[in-house]
């Protein structure tokens, strides 16, 4: 799910905006769909670029919860605020992590990525700093909107080397899954990785996700894996 949109509204809507993927529409008990691309929502400031998201206006009394401290086998998981820049930065500035770009992230490019995390926390979804327990940063995994056509809800990961083969990227996503359909009542969660990503495809048949097809991502060609909930549920 993307930002809310810290809008008034209109005197003949009541509730809250949010926007949502066109997947999880029918899972929003009490949401109202509005078309953002019809000339008056546009007016009303209610139009996204994103044609895979829709404007789901809520009740006011229900809530979706921001995302929450989780915990797995051995490692604890905790959204992004304010105050986690230094750790951001030692991941997504470090080439080994970042290396499929030409350069890794400026400051600011960081501050950015902190800042739309913060937001998506309080839809449910965003970045979650690895650690275990009394440890230093590992890393970080999402549950996000795939930023790429479709409405698709991805899981995903960045570990730092010294961190990597010790199964950390498998037991941050399963815990993220878990969280998606337990909590937020997804119907299924995607992932994209390149072809020559040989430890992440593992990770991806660890996790029991088969590949789904191809998806264009950040310019690159990625193969798309995908899980459904009660084929999860199963496992």
């Amino acid at each position: 799910m993307l930002p809310r949109a810290e809008r008034r509204l209109p005197r003949s809507i009541s509730g809250s905006i949010f926007l949502a993927p066109l997947r999880r529409c029918s899972q929003l008990k009490g949401a109202t769909r509005l078309n953002a691309r019809s000339p008056r929502n546009r007016k009303r400031g209610l139009h996204n670029s994103n044609s895979s998201h829709i404007v789901l206006v809520m009740r006011s009394n229900l809530r979706i919860k921001p995302a929450p401290k989780l915990r797995s086998q051995r490692l604890v998981l905790t959204p992004y605020v304010a105050t986690d820049f230094d750790s951001a930065k030692l991941i997504l500035a470090d080439p080994r992590v970042v290396w499929w770009r030409s350069t890794p992230m400026t400051d600011s490019e960081v501050h950015l990525f902190v800042d739309r995390s913060i937001v998506q926390r309080e839809s449910g979804f965003g970045w979650w700093l690895l650690r275990e327990p009394s440890g230093p940063v590992l890393g970080q995994a999402a549950l996000k909107p795939l930023a790429s056509p479709g409405g698709f809800i991805e899981v995903g990961y960045h570990l730092l080397p010294g961190a990597r083969g010790y199964g950390f990227a498998t037991e941050a996503a399963r815990a993220l899954i878990d969280y998606g359909f337990s909590n937020l009542g997804l119907n299924e969660i995607h992932a994209v990785v390149l072809p020559s990503n040989a430890p992440s495809r593992a990770v991806m048949q660890r996790l029991g996700m088969p590949k789904f097809g191809m998806r264009l991502h950040a310019d690159l060609d990625h193969d798309l894996f995908r899980i459904g909930h009660d084929e999860w549920a199963r496992k």
